[in-house]
């Protein structure tokens, strides 16, 4: 897809994406979006109406069973032609995911120092020894105080949002060229 004179290519292409669950059930029929660099894109729909799905779509994170047809490409690139370490390397440098139900995404065993540590180390090349000092300020950028505090903590101490926000932190850490957030629906009262 060509970008008009003065306008970027888009980093996200999705083009015509259809999704089917195990057992035929088709969740996505026909969706499209691009997304370009410095543009926000938010998906909207009633629970259950496959927004999540099309953003784990793009990392190839869906459950096991499903069929996905598209034409979805990142920066010119064709997501569905990577082979598993190039999926995994886009995953790690090109594109980071904060997920809807942040237990879902962090070890219960580690640390949140851990994972914000390692995400530092790998995605930004941080030497070990600085990277509790960029872990705090991390923490600080997405409205956590008491960083230090935090960073020895595991994720079941963290309330929800906080542990929301500590997942922020360390998507944001790798400086992704593409942030996929999904939201989790009001707490109803």
């Amino acid at each position: 897809m060509n970008a008009p004179a003065g306008q970027q290519q888009p980093l996200l292409d999705v083009t015509g994406l259809r999704m089917d669950l195990a057992g035929g059930r088709t969740v996505l029929h026909d969706v499209s979006y691009a997304v370009r660099p410095a543009e926000s894109l938010g998906p909207v729909g009633e629970p259950g109406s496959g927004e999540s799905m099309s953003l784990k779509g793009i990392l190839h994170m869906l459950p096991v069973g499903t069929h996905m047809d598209s034409g979805i490409s990142f920066n010119g690139r064709s997501a569905a032609t990577m082979n598993p370490p190039e999926l995994c390397a886009f995953r790690a440098d090109e594109v980071s995911m904060i997920p809807q139900d942040p237990r879902a995404g962090a070890n219960a065993v580690r640390t949140v120092g851990d994972f914000l540590t390692e995400v530092l180390a790998r995605a930004r090349d941080v030497a070990r020894r600085q990277t509790a000092e960029h872990s705090v300020r991390q923490l600080a950028e997405v409205g956590i105080a008491d960083g230090e505090q935090r960073l020895r903590q595991h994720p079941h101490q963290l309330l929800g949002d906080l542990l929301q926000r500590a997942m922020a932190a360390a998507a944001l850490a790798a400086e992704p060229r593409l942030l996929v957030a999904t939201s989790r629906p009001p707490h109803s009262t």
